[in-house]
């Protein structure tokens, strides 16, 4: 089932409302989302990078060691974007909670 644009959109100014008040009440918190935010995009750009070099670079059969670095490149990308999604799951729980404190009743 597809998300809705609507539903996409909501999600996105969430964030954005997360980070803009976050700025304000922990900007080192703030600091470490953003740097945990790159890290999965640099790593998604290298992972990309790496999958399409393929189609662009041609290497000789009998060179296997431009294909063991391709996917020893390939296995370090996905662990960073792995790390950086996992982390930034981790930290953005008590960020929300510092932003929008939970009331108990």
């Amino acid at each position: 089932m597809a998300s809705s644009p609507r539903r996409s959109s909501t999600y996105r100014r969430y964030e954005q409302l997360l980070h803009e008040r976050l700025a304000q009440i922990d900007p080192r918190r703030r600091a470490r989302l953003r740097a945990l935010a790159t890290a999965a995009g640099v790593g998604m750009a290298g992972f990309v990078g790496l999958w399409i070099a393929p189609i662009y670079l041609s290497v000789p059969a009998y060179l296997s060691v431009p294909a063991t670095l391709l996917h020893g490149g390939l296995a370090l990308s996905g662990t960073c974007i792995a790390g950086a999604v996992i982390g930034y799951l981790l930290q953005r729980r008590p960020a929300r909670d510092r932003v929008w404190p939970v009331r108990r009743p």
